[in-house]
């Protein structure tokens, strides 16, 4: 018979050739009953027959063991707590004794109590006998696991090696497993803090050392690296600051259609400009080192920002030379105090086929709808001398 028809059956009972039994429809698979409504073997039958009858198992009755087999192939019972009551036998006593029945496919059950509040819970057999205490929910574990817990040297398991920090000498005590590890030159270290792991660190790792001792970076190699970085800045959010969510929409106002984070061999464009193959750049005044903040007078860079500096200089050059297109710089300040001014710069940049006096927001001005270049122009870090750089480091790069 098909599991459909199997289904779509009415009758309350089949009866098993087998066993001559008559039983409820559910102690069948659809697979052993003929068109006549009848079955050549219930599943209890079915699993006699496949394990050679009814397993013997010292001091458990045959009776008994076959009692507890078809309440739990029948399904007769939800749980093993009812097995313990209804043959009056401890509830360890039937877990040992379904296991060693081996019935696979079935759920089994046990009702039983969360540790930290009481509540009542049902859980799997294998939790059960896997845990010592069982709870209802999260916030029940961490709270019974706080309640209950014995840090320092009354946990049983403390146990610690005296020794002294390798950086700064401070008398300590570690687990045996840091006491005892090596690394890969078979030094051992142990430190008090993370502050000294760190300043010993620096003055370990050093020549022969270091990681990267007369290591070769292939160019295949660094390609590589240069291509999986820009692919992770594809797909992160942390780069849609608020300024690049403004010129985004300051490109989607005006239907310009681009490309984020635009990978160009070995770099990557906040904004390509698809149709007219241009791009944008949208400049952090920090990150990306506005002269208008950092320099003579103003505040010193430090050796991030000079690195920083290095990067969109090269990007900068490589561009230039290898698609002659000059980038559009909007800046920080600008786009959040004049959107208007970078918005028609922006126009006025694709007009004129990505020619124009200068390529930076902060050398424009705009006032009655007309965009006018100053004329005291400003030259960003990327155009200056590295020379020229240093003298406004806090320290020397």
């Amino acid at each position: 018979m098909t599991k459909e028809n199997f289904e779509n059956l009415n009758n309350e009972t089949i009866h098993c050739k087998h066993c001559n039994r008559n039983l409820p429809k559910k102690c069948f698979s659809y697979s052993y009953v003929t068109k006549d409504g009848n079955a050549s073997r219930c599943k209890y039958c079915d699993w006699l027959i496949r394990h050679n009858g009814t397993p013997k198992i010292e001091e458990y009755s045959l009776d008994l063991i076959n009692n507890i087999l078809e309440d739990i192939i029948f399904e007769r019972i939800n749980y093993l707590n009812e097995l313990s009551e209804k043959y009056k036998l401890s509830l360890s006593d039937v877990i040992c004794l379904v296991k060693k029945l081996k019935i696979g496919n079935k759920k089994l059950l046990i009702h039983t109590n969360c540790a930290n509040c009481n509540k009542e819970i049902d859980i799997v057999l294998s939790v059960y006998e896997n845990n010592k205490n069982v709870f209802c929910c999260k916030e029940c574990y961490y709270k019974f696991k706080k309640d209950n817990s014995v840090s320092g040297k009354m946990n049983k398991q403390y146990n610690r090696i005296k020794t002294t920090c390798t950086n700064c000498g401070k008398n300590i005590e570690v687990i045996p497993f840091d006491y005892n590890l090596k690394n890969s030159f078979g030094d051992n270290h142990n430190f008090c803090s993370q502050k000294c792991y760190w300043e010993f660190r620096k003055k370990y790792y050093v020549g022969e050392k270091s990681s990267t001792y007369n290591r070769i970076v292939t160019d295949e190699e660094r390609d590589r690296m240069r291509r999986t970085v820009l692919k992770t800045l594809q797909k992160s959010d942390r780069l849609n600051s608020k300024i690049q969510l403004t010129t985004n929409f300051l490109l989607d106002k005006n239907n310009i259609k681009y490309k984020r984070e635009y990978p160009i061999e070995f770099y990557s464009i906040d904004n390509y400009l698809t149709e007219s193959k241009l791009m944008i750049e949208v400049m952090g005044d920090y990150w990306h080192s506005s002269p208008l903040r950092y320099g003579e007078g103003k505040y010193l860079l430090n050796d991030i920002q000079y690195k920083g500096i290095r990067h969109d200089k090269q990007k900068h050059t490589y561009i230039l030379n290898h698609f002659g297109i000059e980038i559009l710089y909007l800046w920080e300040k600008d786009i959040e105090i004049y959107p208007e001014k970078c918005e028609a710069l922006i126009l006025q940049y694709i007009n004129n086929n990505g020619i124009l006096d200068d390529y930076n927001s902060f050398n424009y001005s705009f006032s009655d709808n007309i965009l006018v270049l100053n004329s005291q122009i400003i030259i960003p870090y990327i155009k200056r001398s590295a020379d020229e750089i240093k003298k406004y480091l806090k320290i020397s790069a």
